[in-house]
């Protein structure tokens, strides 16, 4: 599935893995998903958030105090909610018709998993699925999936 990832959506899940092992989780979570589209600074994703007023920083926030795990693997696995929102990140760019998985889509991906942690700090920094996927939708209109 990474194939069809642009360069920047491989860089989300190269951060993603980075976070999890940092907080010695033993699987990437939505979460860590959530926090590798945050460090990337700038990204389709993130300008879809900034029009309803989320930023990276925002995100940080939310998520810097994560509990510790106790995971000292170094080959993570996914969790079985990030399992589903990669799915979902493919279906939506399937969807959309757009052959490249973009930042965009793997935040549609990651709301399509209401009880992650990533959609749940998504909705309490403000942001409800029906103002992130019209922002989402309207981002990959203009500028395509990067």
């Amino acid at each position: 599935m990474f194939d069809r990832f642009s360069e920047s959506a491989r860089r989300v899940m190269k951060h993603a893995r980075e976070h999890a092992l940092s907080y010695n989780h033993d699987e990437i979570r939505t979460e860590h998903i959530l926090l590798g589209i945050a460090a990337l600074g700038e990204c389709g994703a993130l300008t879809a958030l900034a029009q309803i007023g989320i930023g990276a920083e925002d995100i940080r926030r939310a998520l810097g105090n994560l509990p510790e795990g106790t995971g000292k693997v170094t080959n993570l696995p996914f969790s079985r909610l990030a399992k589903k929102a990669l799915e979902a990140t493919a279906e939506a760019a399937q969807g959309l018709g757009q052959a490249t998985i973009g930042t965009p889509h793997l935040l549609l991906g990651l709301l399509s998993s209401p009880e992650g942690l990533a959609s749940q700090t998504l909705r309490e920094l403000g942001g409800m699925r029906a103002q992130i996927r019209p922002a989402v939708l309207r981002y990959l209109e203009q500028y395509g999936a990067e």
